[in-house]
């Protein structure tokens, strides 16, 4: 630029060391780290005062931030309150849980609960990838039937999936239990 732009000599900040570790991860604006209770991920919210919004994250959420920390993100929208309470309504609507007695596959219904500002297909997406969590278990048959299956199942899909709550994961239960045992 010209001399009429120039306000003094130009310098650049210096480069701040970064503090990411084996148990911490961090960007502009957010951290991700390990604590004793699990992992817990922490973003500017981008309101006066540098409000910020915690959540607690999954273990694989963690280190797909430690791996690439571009995928922030992806993993903040899971679990910003409001995207996480669409989600568990989502998965509410698309097994009409509590509606019918065998779940259902109705990706009009969460179609019908995407905001105007995101898309459908990325709430169906994030919904099939609810269920294709749920699906990734380490339970054989004859554990899920025996007494106490049930709460153990949903014990371990809660720790996989911290960002749904207990009314999606009781959904997600009843629809593994539903087509293992019909």
């Amino acid at each position: 630029m010209g001399e009429y732009f120039t306000m003094g000599e130009e310098f650049a900040p210096a480069s701040r060391a970064s503090r990411n570790h084996e148990d911490r991860v961090e960007g502009p604006g957010w951290s991700a780290e390990r604590t004793a209770d699990g992992f817990v991920l922490e973003w500017d919210a981008g309101q006066l005062m540098s409000a910020y919004v915690s959540s607690a994250i999954s273990e694989a959420d963690f280190m797909a931030l430690r791996r690439d920390p571009a995928l922030f993100a992806a993993v903040r929208v899971r679990h910003e309150p409001e995207s996480k309470a669409r989600l568990c309504e989502a998965i509410r609507a698309y097994l009409h849980w509590r509606r019918s007695l065998d779940p259902q596959e109705d990706e009009a219904a969460v179609r019908a609960l995407a905001p105007e500002d995101r898309s459908a297909d990325e709430l169906v997406a994030a919904v099939h990838q609810a269920i294709a969590d749920s699906e990734q278990h380490a339970f054989t048959i004859e554990e899920l039937k025996q007494d106490g299956g049930g709460d153990r199942f949903k014990a371990a899909l809660a720790a996989r999936r911290p960002d749904l709550d207990d009314e999606a994961v009781r959904a997600l239960g009843s629809r593994i239990f539903h087509n293992l045992f019909r």
